[in-house]
């Protein structure tokens, strides 16, 4: 039974402790997603426990799962505003308030290994991208714990193996990745996640573009024949943490430097249980017969990041005003190549990883 960690609604939100200096204080962290999410129930309520234990129950976190503190894209403002500590962001919900952060979001195509993008994104909007700190800290917070999602696939009822066989195919899409298809003769879909399953039933779509775990969380068994794993990308940069800047000011500096120090571990945690429910989502699916595609050459080459891709970061860009958006693409493949480098010499080992992103990002912060 875990002693540090109480997942309640909201109406109990006014038993919180309060706290002066060296007492022990309760701190919120809002959720959109469930319990049984690996940002939770992985990464984030044993991080929050070991913190707890850490410091003696001065740092207390109660988690608010399902948006029963705020929903999914009231999270940034409740921050702001007080109601929560800290919560998960999705840049791409907050574009007029931290649109440096959506560009790095929509650098999709960049990259194939999840440890290694999430390294990279990390790297490069904390150290190397100074508007991407000055808009979060404009929104009342700090960005930490930046990660990437596991490779997305087509998870589809028809095979898809190459380039031709996309064409003219109503694919469910996010972000960037609707315009990068469309590119390729396909038709983007933006019906709402919860409704894909029912969208291939009644054959609205073909095909859903999404990580190998959304088999199995978005109840695609049964439905969903064929999948394409050809180098689709990741969608990355969303906040596991993103912090309170008056809770991160109150905070004693060693409990600054504990938050920094947990949060690569968190970061690990977070990528290590996606990628293994990813794993079991596959298995799932073969033992269910999914036929599984790696994509011919004609597929592949399409995918590769081009000139194209550039243009399509560049339209969004100038759509939400960011006028830097090369540098960042700059910064962030830097990083990527850098942190490519990290990743095959510590393979996706949670104690490597986490001791990386200490060394190389979170150790440098203040």
């Amino acid at each position: 039974m875990r002693k540090f960690i109480k997942t309640i609604t909201a109406a109990t939100i006014a038993m919180g402790l309060a706290a002066g200096p060296g007492l022990a204080k309760d701190y919120r962290y809002a959720a959109f997603v469930g319990t049984q999410h690996p940002s939770l129930s992985v990464a984030l309520e044993p991080m929050f426990e070991r913190i707890a234990k850490a410091t003696d129950g001065k740092m207390n976190w109660t988690t608010f799962p399902l948006g029963q503190l705020l929903g999914a894209r009231a999270i940034l403002g409740g921050i702001e505003d007080g109601v929560a500590d800290a919560g998960m962001v999705i840049p791409q919900w907050y574009p007029s308030d931290i649109p440096s952060a959506v560009i790095f979001a929509n650098m999709a195509m960049y990259g194939t290994d999840p440890f290694a993008i999430a390294g990279a994104v990390n790297e490069a909007m904390l150290l190397n991208c100074p508007d991407c700190v000055k808009e979060y800290a404009n929104a009342g917070a700090r960005l930490f714990g930046a990660y990437s999602t596991t490779p997305f696939v087509l998870q589809c009822t028809t095979p898809v193996a190459s380039l031709a066989d996309l064409k003219g195919l109503r694919v469910k899409t996010t972000g960037i990745m609707g315009p990068r298809l469309g590119r390729l003769n396909a038709i983007p879909s933006n019906i709402p996640s919860p409704e894909m399953a029912e969208g291939l039933q009644r054959n609205q779509l073909d095909c859903v573009l999404a990580s190998m775990d959304w088999y199995s969380s978005y109840g695609l068994q049964g439905i969903v024949t064929n999948v394409t794993e050809a180098p689709l990308g990741t969608v990355r940069a969303m906040s596991l943490m993103a912090l309170s800047t008056e809770t991160w000011n109150d905070l004693e500096a060693d409990h600054k430097k504990l938050l920094l120090k947990e949060i690569t571990y968190g970061v690990a945690d977070m990528m290590i249980g996606q990628n293994a429910l990813a794993e079991k989502s596959r298995e799932n699916a073969e033992a269910a017969g999914v036929k599984f595609h790696q994509g011919d050459e004609s597929l592949v080459a399409a995918l590769a990041p081009s000139d194209a891709d550039r243009e399509l970061i560049a339209d969004y860009a100038a759509d939400i005003g960011v006028e830097n958006y090369a540098e960042q693409i700059d910064a962030f493949n830097t990083a990527l190549e850098k942190w490519q480098g990290i990743i095959a010499r510590t393979g996706h080992d949670r104690e490597a990883f986490a001791q990386a992103l200490w060394d190389e990002v979170y150790s440098k912060l203040d």
